[in-house]
């Protein structure tokens, strides 16, 4: 199984929207192209500055879960069959 549907529905939703706008698209396949130790710095900014924002906990959430290396290059596969 890629992804457990129950813990990773945020996470699936982020992906949808990716693969419908560009900007998210780019700026996600950018960030997951990284080496882990930098994509996770760049994604703990993110969530850094989404918290700052108070962006909805399902976002944060979602993107908190391409922390973990699986999650982040099955996500960089399903994006790329853009």
């Amino acid at each position: 199984m890629f992804f457990s549907p129950i813990q990773n529905e945020p996470l699936f939703d982020l992906i949808r929207v990716a693969q419908e706008d560009e900007n998210i698209h780019q700026q996600l396949t950018s960030i997951l192209s990284l080496e882990s130790y930098h994509r996770r710095s760049a994604l703990h900014s993110l969530i850094d500055q989404m918290k700052i924002k108070q962006a909805p906990d399902e976002i944060v959430l979602a993107i908190s879960g391409l922390l973990e290396d699986d999650n982040a290059k099955k996500a960089l596969i399903l994006l790329n069959q853009k």
